[in-house]
């Protein structure tokens, strides 16, 4: 048991300035909780400093907890091992209303007992009820390390934090497929994993690229192209890294995307089967400001990397190692290997070369990867039939893609004047929440049907919360973070979605017509989190360093865009009567996913630690 935090501090200053300095330092108090010790020492704030630095090591087979402190200012994500959420603590501070709205809309969707791997609470005190850590809202949360040996990042999901040191890693040790050999004993049907397998395909770069127009609003939503495993259970994938020339709602520009398209394809795996991807990097140098005076900044713009956000697979090479550098004109091959084990579920991927996480991923640089239900996964057929939408939200945000842009020496784009224009064709806004990289799009919605909305938040700083404008499309809460909830389906009164989150949400509209989607105004205190609205970034502004960390990830301005998108609600032939209402579910739980909340304290290895974001 130990305790994580995340923290930032300005030169001299022992908390969150008011006004950010380009050399604040960022980072990851060490584990400090160990022998009873609470109190954190900025002295001791350890920012992110190269590959081969652990702040814990992890026995494989073992099980951990952490104190998440920080995640109602930080989105906190691990690689590898999803963790499931035991306890609440809560600072007096951060009261909310348990009558309000906002009490509501969070009790439903963060429960004790689900499973994530990203995690950020925007109002703690409606959840638990203890006070374990007075001074400061935490989360206690448990996980196996199950499998795989080799680094474990985890990290601040406000990317423009990640990029300035707020992340470290763990280091798991032992023998490569090691189990805890206890979930048995907590659930005797969970699924255990089996023996891996091979990898595989070639692929080749080109240097052309296309033009995108999404430059009009109340367009039909594009599903991206979906590519399938083959018979023999491999997905086989060439992605290419490249340049596209991007026609949006407000400015054209030119976009680093994979494969000529944003979002990039859709890529399918089975539990049981791997993929095998080829990452290509067709960008050319110069590689942008560089060298050990980059580290903790935004650098190399024209290297990338891939991360598979979500699944539970192996950090190491060949698989989703973050740490592998693809300078411009160079490939890797991937291998990622799914457990038979492994829950189907919604993921996605993206850049993940520190440095330049957030100028890639902020400019749409990212697509939903989804591990499909086996023919015979106990499932209703109602929840293994529904019909579905695919949407990755994409927040764009001049402000961070101007500095990020700047400050890596970017010669692809600044964001002002130099491959850049704006048009206000559709709208004058420059700070935006798109949907498949869609202004306000339409979706196509039967009457009195069920709908699967898979969707993924790809988003550098900003969450969103959204419901129907009129309460006549239902929400029933299937699954989040690729992770099927305990009590499935829950009904909630609106979606949430902060950075780097996937849900799964089955939606039923009953009246025909248009229904919008309406960002909320949930009320929260701007001390806690930021989540208050920004100004508009200005558009003349030059491209030098801006005061754009005044607050720290913000939920997105229902003001300035009230609508994230419309459903066109239709009639068809055998609608007239509703869809059956979804009955509560269970599905086959794998062993590294099997409940930890009543498990003995001698069973957690290591001690306790706090992890924080600051």
């Amino acid at each position: 048991h130990f305790i994580n935090e995340y923290w930032c501090k300005s030169p001299g200053v022992q908390q969150w300035p008011a006004v950010s300095d380009p050399d604040d330092t960022c980072g990851v108090f060490g584990p400090y909780g160990v022998g009873g010790g609470l109190t954190p020492r900025m002295e001791n704030l350890i920012p992110y400093s190269n590959s081969s630095t652990y702040i814990n090591d992890f026995e494989v087979g073992s099980i951990q907890e952490i104190d998440l402190v920080g995640v109602l200012f930080h989105p906190y994500h691990q690689h590898i091992n999803p963790f499931q959420i035991q306890e609440v603590f809560n600072n007096a501070d951060a009261s909310v209303d348990p009558d309000s709205y906002t009490a509501e809309a969070v009790k439903s969707w963060y429960q004790v007992g689900d499973w994530q791997d990203t995690l950020q609470l925007p109002a703690l005190k409606v959840i638990g009820t203890n006070d374990g850590l007075s001074r400061q809202t935490a989360v206690k949360v448990r996980f196996q390390v199950d499998q795989f040996t080799g680094h474990m990042l985890q990290h601040c999901h406000l990317l423009f934090h990640e990029d300035q040191g707020m992340m470290a890693q763990y280091d798991m040790r032992g023998d490569e497929g090691t189990t805890w050999d206890g979930a048995r004993d907590i659930d005797r049907t969970c699924i255990k994993p089996t023996a891996k397998k091979g990898f595989g395909p070639y692929g080749i770069c080109t240097d052309t690229y296309p033009t995108l127009d999404l430059s009009q609003a109340y367009q039909p939503l594009i599903m991206p192209e979906q590519v399938y495993p083959d018979e023999d259970g491999v997905t086989r994938v060439q992605m290419i890294f490249g340049l596209a020339h991007y026609k949006g709602a407000s400015f054209d520009t030119i976009l680093r995307v994979h494969d000529a398209v944003a979002p990039g394809k859709t890529i399918h795996a089975v539990p049981g089967g791997r993929i095998e991807l080829e990452l290509i990097n067709c960008l050319r140098e110069p590689l942008g400001f560089n060298g050990p005076e980059a580290l903790n900044k935004y650098h190399i713009p024209n290297s990338t990397n891939i991360h598979t956000h979500g699944p539970h697979i192996s950090g190491a090479s060949p698989g989703d190692n973050v740490f592998l550098n693809l300078g411009p004109g160079n490939s890797s091959n991937y291998v990622y290997e799914f457990n038979e084990n492994h829950m189907p579920g919604t993921f996605w991927y993206h850049p993940h070369l520190h440095g330049s996480s957030a100028l890639q991923v902020g400019q749409g640089a990212a697509g939903m990867l989804i591990v499909d239900h086996p023919k015979d996964y106990e499932i209703p057929d109602a929840i293994m039939d529904m019909p579905e939408h695919q949407m990755v939200f994409q927040h764009m945000s001049l402000d961070i893609l101007r500095e990020s842009s700047s400050i890596s020496d970017d010669e692809v784009t600044n964001w002002v004047d130099h491959n850049f224009n704006m048009t206000n064709t559709t709208t004058d806004l420059t700070n935006f929440m798109l949907v498949n990289m869609q202004f306000l799009p339409e979706v196509t919605m039967e009457v009195n049907k069920w709908y699967r909305w898979r969707m993924a938040l790809s988003s550098v700083r900003e969450s969103i919360s959204f419901l129907s404008q009129s309460g006549n499309c239902e929400f029933q809460l299937l699954a989040k973070d690729g992770i099927y909830l305990a009590d499935a389906p829950r009904t909630v009164p609106a979606i949430i979605l902060s950075p780097g989150n996937k849900a799964d949400v089955a939606v039923r509209c009953s009246k025909v017509g248009q229904e919008y989607m309406n960002a909320t105004d949930l009320a929260f205190d701007p001390k806690f989190g930021g989540f208050n609205p920004e100004t508009q970034f200005a558009q003349d502004s030059p491209p030098k360093y801006q005061d754009v960390y005044t607050s720290v990830g913000n939920f997105h301005d229902p003001e300035l865009q009230p609508i994230v998108m419309v459903i066109d609600v239709v009639s068809a032939p055998g609608t007239e009567e509703p869809d059956v209402d979804l009955e509560p579910f269970t599905v086959p739980t794998p062993c590294y996913l099997v409940d930890l909340r009543e498990l003995n304290e001698t069973e957690i290895e290591i001690g306790h630690f706090i992890n924080e974001y600051w």
